[in-house]
């Protein structure tokens, strides 16, 4: 099946939308299970604390393992 270039667009933003939708909604759950989200930015990871500020130390070693 042959696609037009108009239709590989749409299509591609069909998926980033999808894609977006699932991003947000895991970065939801994270917050509400207390587990820092992790963001590469510019080539650094940056952690999110609960109250939503970003920092390099890594959050992720201190999560019990029955929290998460």
């Amino acid at each position: 099946m042959s696609y037009t270039k108009l239709e590989r667009l749409e299509q591609a933003i069909r998926f980033t939308r999808i894609g977006n939708r699932a991003i947000k909604r895991a970065q939801e759950e994270s917050r509400r299970l207390n587990v820092p989200n992790v963001f590469l930015h510019n080539g650094v990871l940056l952690y999110e604390k609960q109250n939503g500020e970003l920092t390099r130390d890594n959050l992720l070693h201190k999560i019990e393992p029955n929290q998460a």
